[in-house]
This record gives structure tokens, C-alpha cells and sequence, in this order.
């Protein structure tokens, strides 16, 4: 009698460990594909803010840049093609920059925006390189993003330095 029920208990504990196997390996599956999905929109943000520094680039008067120190630049004009550019390729309202509704992408909040000239700022080292010898376009937005299976929003930063071609 004994052996019956040792027996019995042997046969609910079994499909209680498949259940609980099968139950972790869903919610790690959920966990990668939520990451997976979340570095791939943050590298097409920051794909995205790159693009729209080089836009800013037709603003700037290039004759100037070559023979002084100091950037010529219309500054409302380049932050107006910054942010539209930005708006455009993240698919943003242009004037409130807040997404639409459903997309991942919530709200977006610039930061710095910022254009250095050849001698204003030092060479800088980032990433083991030395950076910024020539005239530059720094950019800084904060992107609220809405991670699946979660439903709230969480801010990440993004930051690019786009350096400008050389002039002659």
C-alpha cells in the first residue's frame, strides 16, 4: 500500500516539472525577443539622429568655416533642419515631436544641439580615439520608449558627434 501512493505522488510531480520547465522556458523567450527588439530600435535611433546631424551640414557657410576659427551658422536655421529631419525619419509629430499613438517610440526630448568650429573645442578622446579636428555637430536627444509586454515608458539617451568633411 505504501509503494502505491509513493507511486502516485511520482506520477503528479512529473507533468508539474514539465509545466514549470515549459512555463520558464516561454518567459525567457519573451525576455530575449523584448531585449532583441529593444537593441535593435535603439541602434535605429541612433542610426536615425546621425542622418539628421549630416542634414544640418547645407547650413553651414563652408567659405567661412575654411578661413576662421569660428562657425558661421544660422543657429535657428540648423536646429529647425535638425528637427525636422529627426521628426521625419522617427515618424514624429514635427512641431510637439510626440509619436503617435500605438508606436514604441513615445516622446522624444532634445537635449544639446550644439555646432563646434575648428579651434573652439580641443581634440577630445573617446572610445581610445582622438576626435574633433575638425568643425563638428554634437547632438543629444532623449528618447522615452515603451518596452513590449511591459507597457510603460522608459527614457534612453543617445548622443552623436558628427564630424564635418574637411573643407579646402
Amino acid at each position: 500500500m505504501l509503494r502505491l501512493i509513493k507511486d502516485e505522488r511520482g506520477a503528479y510531480a512529473v507533468p508539474a516539472m514539465y509545466a514549470v520547465i515549459a512555463l520558464l522556458s516561454l518567459s525567457l523567450a519573451v525576455y530575449g525577443i523584448s531585449w532583441y527588439w529593444l537593441g535593435v530600435l535603439q541602434e535605429n535611433i541612433q542610426t536615425k539622429l546621425d542622418m539628421s546631424n549630416w542634414a544640418c551640414y547645407p547650413s553651414l557657410h563652408l567659405e567661412n568655416l575654411a578661413n576662421t576659427a569660428s562657425v558661421a551658422l544660422v543657429e535657428t536655421e540648423a536646429r529647425k533642419t535638425f528637427e525636422l529631419m529627426l521628426a521625419r525619419q522617427l515618424n514624429l509629430d514635427e512641431t510637439t515631436l510626440q509619436a503617435p499613438s500605438g508606436s514604441s517610440l513615445q516622446q522624444l526630448k532634445i537635449d544639446t544641439f550644439k555646432i563646434y568650429g575648428r579651434n573652439e573645442v580641443p581634440a577630445t578622446l573617446q572610445g581610445g580615439r582622438i576626435i574633433l579636428h575638425s568643425p563638428a555637430i554634437e547632438s543629444q536627444i532623449t528618447a522615452f520608449v515603451r518596452i513590449p509586454f511591459i507597457d510603460r515608458s522608459f527614457p534612453f539617451t543617445f548622443r552623436s558627434v558628427t564630424e564635418l568633411p574637411q573643407t579646402p
